[in-house]
């Protein structure tokens, strides 16, 4: 949470690129840049079945995460 956390219910969503099992950043996303300005925000980073799934397909070399920025 970020200030007082989330004030309603606009989400914005990115990947987060990562290789050799999320050792090396690829392309990460800016929660910042995300909540566009807002004070009051909260980020969510989670691995979804999709990211696990292409994880697991490419065995480990290629290992997303979805953020997720609540304002």
């Amino acid at each position: 949470m970020v200030g007082s956390g989330a004030q309603g219910a606009n989400e914005t969503t990115q990947w987060n690129h990562y290789l050799v099992y999320g050792l090396i950043p690829v392309g990460v996303s800016d929660s910042k840049q995300m909540a566009a300005g807002d004070t009051n925000y909260t980020v969510h980073t989670r691995h979804s079945i999709l990211n696990g799934l292409l994880a697991a397909i490419t065995v480990g070399i290629y290992t997303p995460t979805t953020t997720t920025v609540t304002k």
